[in-house]
């Protein structure tokens, strides 16, 4: 059977875990040198960083990039969590146990930020450098248009239609993607069975103190400082229609000494919007030596 167009932009070899409770979940592990973690944020998954990745294999680096649970090509299944603990558990078992990464540089995006900070927050010794990318870590607001998506039992329901997860995936830029590329990103979402990680992420943004995933936010409200002496860099689209400006000022905020740009025709996928820019910047970062 031929293989989608899409294919043939992520040409990578899938790698497996498995989890703590018995599922499968798929990364990418492509070239050789200083290990670089790929995290991606909510809806998205690995193929965000198709073009990154071969990029950074050719600066000396081992890029690997996972796919979160209920995303991508890892397993969807119906009866889980996906609460953000679970999902940190699992990344910490990725990079702790499977790989047995001694340091590891550390790229971000979106929803990806929470899990990847509270790592380094719990584990510093273990982060060399650290890239965000258009990714909120605060709990003080609901991204833009997911107020509806709280409501009962029709806020799940539009959560997991595939026309919701169709305009905030091909909405989340400012330029127009190809055909194919859409293709990507929607291709491991097309039954219903797989969006179930749709439904429960809305739920799992804390807007209380009470509620059971908002200490793992204001772990990084709080602490973040300890990891200021690493080397930060923040690149930013500012058309971004989920995540607003101010949190790219608040970041600035709390990282003084990061090195913070910002795009005026990127939107929340930077990557995607400017990639001629941002990959190269990126890259040059993560080439320098020491902490």
């Amino acid at each position: 059977m031929q293989k989608d167009a899409w294919h043939n932009l992520y040409p990578f070899e899938s790698n497996w875990m498995t989890t703590s409770d018995g599922h499968r979940l798929h990364y990418v592990s492509f070239g050789h040198g200083t290990p670089v973690v790929l995290l991606h944020g909510h809806l998205t998954w690995s193929f965000y960083y198709r073009d990154l990745i071969p990029l950074l294999a050719t600066t000396g680096h081992r890029a690997i990039a996972a796919d979160q649970l209920g995303y991508g090509l890892s397993d969807h299944p119906r009866h889980w969590s996906y609460r953000l603990k679970d999902h940190l558990k699992n990344f910490t078992q990725l990079v702790n146990e499977e790989l047995k990464l001694p340091q590891f540089d550390l790229i971000m995006q979106g929803w990806g930020n929470t899990i990847g900070l509270n790592y380094a927050i719990a584990h510093p010794e273990k982060i060399r450098r650290v890239v965000l990318l258009n990714g909120t870590a605060f709990s003080r607001q609901l991204p833009k248009g997911y107020t509806l998506l709280r409501l009962p039992i029709i806020g799940k329901y539009l959560a997991r239609s595939q026309s919701f997860l169709y305009r905030t995936l091909t909405g989340a830029h400012a330029k127009k993607l190809p055909q194919v590329v859409k293709d990507g990103y929607l291709a491991p979402y097309k039954k219903w069975s797989d969006r179930a990680v749709t439904a429960s992420f809305v739920g799992d943004l804390p807007l209380s103190e009470s509620h059971p995933t908002w200490q793992f936010y204001h772990n990084i409200e709080t602490q973040i400082g300890t990891l200021a002496p690493k080397p930060f860099l923040i690149l930013w689209g500012e058309k971004d229609t989920i995540i607003p400006m101010d949190i790219f000022h608040h970041w600035q905020q709390l990282l003084p000494g990061a090195l913070a740009l910002s795009f005026p025709n990127a939107g929340h996928l930077i990557l995607e919007d400017e990639p001629t820019e941002t990959a190269p910047l990126i890259a040059r970062f993560l080439a320098h030596e020491g902490t």
